[in-house]
C-alpha cells in the first residue's frame, strides 16, 4: 500500500500491506548497519511495519521483503537522503603541518561534512572554507567529492 519510496534521515518510515487472509508475515530489511527482522501491527486489514530509528537514519539505500508463511514474497527498495539541512557537525582534518618538499611547507585540509546522523553529504554538495591569517579573513566554496571536500 506504501507508494513512497524516497526518505530523508531521520523521517517516521512505516511500510503497510493489505492482509486480507490475517496471514503471519515479517519484513526483512538490509541495508548497511546489516539485517533485521520486523514484526508488523495489526490494524483491521492492514499490517504496518515500523522501521527502527536506526534504519531510519542510515542513509542509502534499504532493501526490504515481505515474507509470508503463504505467499511468495514481495520485495522492494527505499532510497534514504542525508538530511539535508544545515549542520554543525563536521569532521576536519589538517596535516601535516610541515611537509618539507622544496622552498615551501604545504599542508592539505580535509573535510568530511555530515548530517546529524553522521551520513555524509552527496558529490557535488558545497562547502565554504574560511581562512584567516592574522587580520586577513577569506573564503572559497568547494564541491565535496568521494564523500569528502579538499583543499
Amino acid at each position: 500500500m506504501t507508494k513512497q519510496t524516497d526518505y530523508n534521515a531521520g523521517d517516521n518510515i512505516t511500510l503497510s500491506f493489505k492482509n486480507n487472509q490475517n496471514i503471519t508475515s515479517v519484513l526483512v530489511l538490509k541495508n548497511a548497519l546489516g539485517s533485521s527482522i520486523l514484526e508488523p501491527v495489526f490494524k483491521d486489514d492492514v499490517m504496518e511495519f515500523q522501521f527502527p530509528s536506526s534504519y531510519s537514519q542510515k542513509a542509502g539505500l534499504c532493501h526490504w521483503q515481505l515474507v509470508a508463511s503463504q505467499d511468495k514474497p514481495i520485495s522492494g527498495t527505499l532510497q534514504i537522503a542525508p538530511k539535508t539541512e544545515k549542520t554543525a557537525q563536521i569532521e576536519s582534518y589538517l596535516g601535516p603541518r610541515s611537509i618539507a618538499a622544496g622552498n615551501n611547507d604545504y599542508s592539505m585540509f580535509v573535510i568530511v561534512p555530515t548530517d546529524m546522523y553522521d551520513n555524509t553529504f552527496a558529490n557535488g554538495t558545497e562547502v565554504t572554507v574560511k581562512h584567516q591569517f592574522n587580520d586577513t579573513i577569506s573564503q572559497n566554496k568547494i564541491e565535496i567529492k568521494n564523500l569528502m571536500a579538499w583543499t
